[in-house]
């Protein structure tokens, strides 16, 4: 309709429908072209070796932005950066987007430099993110952290789409402003607790590029932000053997550091990604609790003060009396993220947790009394509206509702449920295989009739394969045939066999040729596996397949993340064994059938 036509409308004249136009008839956007990561002619070698030596310079970064930041602190320093989507990193290779998009300028103290060596690599490869390795200042004996946000060793592509790329530039500076912003804030409330790594300023330097990229003045270098930390000799929850952990020196571990993330929130300081990686512990023995329980990585944190949603956030007032209790912040955010460190023979996991933290944190007089209590564990009961249960499952196309038809017959009228009708009971046993060789199925509930569902073919599986990503096709390929061997999953597909047609080098594993279960693709630096919260578990035939597949696959270069046993609180007879590929993919094996 045209702008006439609508002042028209809009007013008490009437209408003249020759005033009106047909609308536009738009024709659909043409599909976007598959995206693969770019050859990159002018992207130097990784240069963070040890060894290597630069002159580093303080530096005062613009006000943090990105994740729960708002982006309006950037105009108050009259830089405005949008972050670039697929539309221009299409067209784009990440030395030539790093050449474009330099790091928002800040304040760059030429006057206190200082000249850096790299003593040991930590986290140091393409694809990786930040680069963190060891180092020293002017040859002095202190070591140091330093966390470098250099784009162009971030990954190109998409952390949830694999077939995007994503703005490395926009990630790069907005952890490093975040990171900055969380360190800075703990300097100025003046925590100078054990529980967070000492900070020793943030930092800029140059790095030459390829001379396609030399400026007017003659230069072809790039800048480039960093951090330097204390250097912390421990390990991370993730790289410890928790079967070599005492119960007691587990728990005091989870305790620190939900007293960290406690203290931490008391002064305006939300770290949003504790997790197994990010809690290093220092100096752990056997027959000692560890010296030090550190909470770094701050790189998505938030200081409320400055975030968004600042004017209504409690946190940014003034804070008096205590900081909360740790048992609120350990309440629910991390029973399934450290699951593996709780005592295997507890029955119910969650609760016997919940009712851990309120024996320790009731009465403490370091922190608020805890606000959570075992009611809130408690299951609570809906009533069932049985019409619209019907009206999901409607019975003229054949789908019925199964037990609860037989309750109130469709001949009669439904009788009304009192408001204290439980929903009903629905076990383990309708989601999960029972072990005894059903192809990872998915099971439908038991008021859904496979025989008669209109859009499911019988005997179809929900769940028809899993692909996952790899770094290294030969590693893979041993460790996997020889741990999913007991399990009955053959390897049926291999993309290097004459007559196959992959571009990508893949696996495929299954009971058969017909039926492939896991689909295994190299991807090199891309793949990367999920982290706490995913993994993938196998039916197996057996207590003896279970025992064969942890065997073989700790044989095979994997790691143990949980010995073959029974696990009761999973089931009276969940017999289970849990391990970490090569490529950190998190692997379960059991069998349900009582021996």
């Amino acid at each position: 309709m045209s702008d006439v036509a609508y002042s028209r409308h809009s007013s008490t004249a009437p209408l003249n429908p020759g005033d009106l136009q047909e609308p536009e008839v738009l024709s659909p956007p043409p599909p976007l072209e598959k995206w693969s990561l770019p050859p990159e002619p002018h992207k130097p070698y990784l240069p963070y070796k040890r060894g290597f030596s630069f002159v580093i310079h303080r530096h005062i970064p613009v006000a943090p932005f990105g994740s729960y930041y708002a982006r309006a602190p950037y105009a108050q320093h009259g830089e405005q950066r949008k972050e670039l989507f697929f539309p221009d990193l299409s067209k784009t290779t990440v030395a030539d987007l790093c050449h474009a998009h330099p790091p928002l300028e800040g304040t760059t103290l030429y006057e206190t430099s200082r000249q850096l060596e790299i003593t040991e690599a930590i986290e140091v490869k393409d694809g990786h993110g930040a680069q963190i390795f060891a180092c020293r200042l002017d040859s002095e004996p202190t070591e140091y952290v330093a966390k470098v946000y250099d784009p162009l060793y971030y990954g190109f592509t998409d952390l949830m789409w694999s077939d995007l790329p994503r703005d490395v530039t926009y990630v790069a500076d907005g952890d490093y402003s975040r990171e900055v912003a969380a360190y800075e804030h703990l300097e100025k409330c003046g925590f100078r607790g054990a529980e967070v790594p000492s900070y020793h300023g943030s930092w800029t330097f140059d790095l030459p590029t390829d001379t396609v990229y030399t400026n007017r003045a003659g230069n072809h270098t790039r800048p480039v932000r960093m951090i330097l930390i204390e250097y912390l000799h421990g390990r991370t929850m993730l790289q410890m053997n928790v079967a070599r952990t005492s119960v007691d020196h587990r728990f005091d571990i989870l305790s620190r550091m939900g007293e960290a993330e406690s203290r931490l929130s008391h002064i305006g300081l939300y770290h949003n990604d504790v997790s197994q990686r990010n809690v290093m512990v220092c100096g752990l023995s056997p027959l000692a609790p560890p010296t030090r329980v550190c909470l770094f990585d701050f790189n998505i944190a938030t200081v409320a003060e400055y975030s968004k949603d600042a004017v209504e956030n409690e946190y940014v007032r003034e804070k008096t009396g205590l900081p909360g209790s740790p048992a609120d912040f350990l309440w629910n955010t991390h029973t399934y993220d450290f699951d593996n460190w709780f005592p295997e023979d507890w029955k119910d996991q969650t609760r016997e947790w919940h009712q851990w933290l309120l024996d320790k944190y009731t009465g403490s007089t370091l922190f608020e009394p805890p606000q959570r209590n075992l009611k809130d564990d408690a299951i609570k009961d809906y009533p069932i509206d049985l019409e619209s249960f019907r009206r999901g499952f409607p019975s003229d196309d054949g789908w019925e509702t199964g037990d609860l038809e037989e309750k109130a017959p469709s001949t009669s009228p439904d009788p009304a449920l009192p408001t204290n009708q439980a929903s009903p009971k629905r076990s383990r046993d309708e989601f999960e295989g029972d072990g005894l060789g059903s192809n990872l199925e998915l099971r439908a509930p038991k008021a859904f009739d496979r025989d008669t569902a209109p859009t499911c073919a019988k005997d179809a599986h929900i769940l028809g394969h899993i692909s996952i990503g790899v770094k290294d096709y030969h590693t893979a390929r041993l460790f996997y045939s020889g741990a999913l061997e007991p399990l009955g999953l053959h390897l049926v597909y291999i993309s290097e066999d004459p007559g196959r047609s992959s571009i990508i080098r893949t696996l495929g594993y299954g009971p058969d040729e017909d039926t492939e279960l896991l689909n295994i693709f190299e991807y090199g630096e891309e793949a990367h596996a999920p982290g706490r919260g995913c993994h993938i578990a196998f039916n197996a035939p057996n207590r003896k397949a279970v025992d064969k597949f942890h065997e073989q696959a700790l044989l095979w270069g994997g790691t143990c993340d949980g010995k073959p046993g029974l696990r009761p609180r999973y089931g009276p007879s969940y017999y289970a064994a849990f391990v970490i590929s090569p490529d950190s993919w998190r692997l379960e094996a059991v069998c349900k059938t009582p021996e």
